[in-house]
């Protein structure tokens, strides 16, 4: 199974969802971490997790139709979006 977790920063995926996500992983899941880049990317990449950026900024309502249409495209990439 495809999972993608999102969050704001990959800091908090590594800081508070790493277990959870390597546990998944191990049971053969395809993880997929999606979020603003900062220091930890190259981290999630170590533990076999698939990195994918998005710039993350709710202070713009244009940004965020920006980035809703980046979560529709990686959703349609990552093939979890039926018919796509």
């Amino acid at each position: 199974m495809k999972i993608i977790f999102s969050s704001n920063f990959s800091w908090n995926i590594y800081n508070f969802r790493r277990v959870l996500l390597k546990t998944l992983y191990d049971r053969g899941h395809k993880i997929y971490t999606v979020s603003s880049k900062d220091k930890y990317p190259d981290k999630l990449i170590k533990l076999g997790f698939i990195f994918k950026e998005v710039n993350i900024n709710s202070k713009n309502l244009f940004t965020d139709i920006k980035l809703l249409y980046q979560y529709i495209k990686l959703n349609k990439k990552v093939k979890l979006i039926p018919g796509s």
